[in-house]
C-alpha cells in the first residue's frame, strides 16, 4: 500500500463518507474533516509512518486536501 492508499484509509476512518473520485475535493468544505477529525488524523499519521508532525504544519492548507496531505506526509518521510 502506497503513502496515498494509506492517507485515504486515515481520512476514511477519521472523517465522513470521502467519496472515491476524491482528487480536487476540499476535506473541510465539503464536510469530511473537522477540526476533531485533524487532530485523530494527526495522530493516526504520526503512527502509521513513524513521523511527527510539527505543530508549525498544522494548518489548513495542509489538510484540505489528500493532494496536500499526501505532499506534507512524504515531506516528513524523506
Amino acid at each position: 500500500m502506497d503513502t496515498e492508499e494509506k492517507i485515504v484509509k486515515l481520512v476514511k476512518q477519521v472523517g465522513t463518507d470521502l467519496p472515491d473520485d476524491y482528487y480536487g475535493i476540499d476535506l473541510f468544505e465539503d464536510g469530511i474533516l473537522d477540526s476533531l477529525a485533524v487532530m485523530q488524523l494527526i495522530e493516526e499519521l504520526d503512527e502509521t509512518f513513524d513521523i511527527d508532525i510539527d505543530v508549525d504544519d498544522v494548518i489548513p492548507d495542509n489538510f484540505d486536501t489528500i493532494e496536500h496531505l499526501v505532499a506534507m506526509v512524504r515531506k516528513y518521510c524523506k
